[in-house]
């Protein structure tokens, strides 16, 4: 996705590797199963506002009641 020309048109390349949003592997693939890659680059591209978006809020909501140590899927939205 870096490669692709509107994004490097976008933001520095120190920007790209600097804007990482570090996230345990289930809120990881929960964001990647909910949102498209180009939904995450142009419009969900900073954690407070993926904090904002409604499944990824109610998903979190329910994970934090989780064993920590629990094996955790991630359950796919219509997009």
């Amino acid at each position: 996705m870096h490669s692709k020309t509107r994004i490097r048109k976008r933001w520095t390349a120190e920007e790209l590797n600097t804007r990482v949003a570090w996230l345990c592997r289930s809120c990881h693939n929960q964001v990647h199963a909910v949102l498209s890659e180009k939904e995450l680059a142009d419009t969900w591209n900073e954690l407070a506002l993926l904090r904002e978006h409604p499944v990824i809020l109610r998903y979190v909501e329910w994970v934090r009641k989780r064993n920590p140590r629990g094996r955790i899927r991630a359950r796919r939205e219509q997009r």
